[in-house]
């Protein structure tokens, strides 16, 4: 669609990762994210070619300024850490004695974690990627995806009619339009 990906999902994400979630799945995922990201060489092959990527773990700090709040954080903490996350909870004076730039005066807590939570280099892993896709043989159209078709049975894609008119066959399907991508499948 933006072969160029000026208007891509991807060129406009800050690429962070975080941990501080309220359901297992999620922090699971985001662990394993965490640790995809710093073996991202050793998970891709080991090539020397294939980058090296670094987790900046600045984490995360989420605050509470009332009592409802406060105790979602200290219940989502227990989970996040029986799982391994290094959530940790802060009161106000922690919370400015480590970061003097926050007014603190109307919190009753912090949520905060530096241990793989924080920001790395996605750009690089993207255009990774894409250079190992076309070394590998995959062709980019410039078009855009307009339509699925499913067999006869409803149950499964087998062609896609791009906006141009053309349609394609395929044997799998990946749905990667972003935050276009329920639009798309309906």
């Amino acid at each position: 669609r933006d072969p160029s990906y000026e208007f891509a999902s991807t060129s406009r994400t800050n690429s962070c990762v975080r941990q501080q979630f309220s359901s297992e799945i999620n922090i699971r995922i985001s662990q394993f994210t965490a640790e995809y990201i710093k073996d991202f060489r050793a998970n891709m092959g080991g090539d020397s070619d294939i980058p090296n990527l670094v987790l900046d773990p600045f984490g995360y700090m989420y605050l509470a300024d009332n009592e409802g709040f406060a105790q979602e954080l200290r219940t989502n903490q227990k989970l996040q850490a029986s799982l391994g996350a290094g959530t940790k909870i802060m009161s106000p004076q922690e919370i400015a004695a480590a970061y003097p730039f926050y007014s603190v005066d109307d919190l009753i807590l912090g949520s905060h974690n530096l241990k793989d939570e924080g920001y790395f280099e996605g750009s690089t892993m993207f255009e990774w990627w894409r250079r190992s896709a076309r070394k590998n043989g995959v062709e980019y159209i410039h078009n855009e995806a307009v339509n699925i078709h499913l067999n006869a049975a409803g149950s499964k894609a087998e062609a896609v009619t791009l906006a141009s008119g053309e349609k394609i066959s395929c044997g799998i399907l990946v749905n990667a339009a972003g935050p276009r991508a329920a639009q798309f499948a309906s």
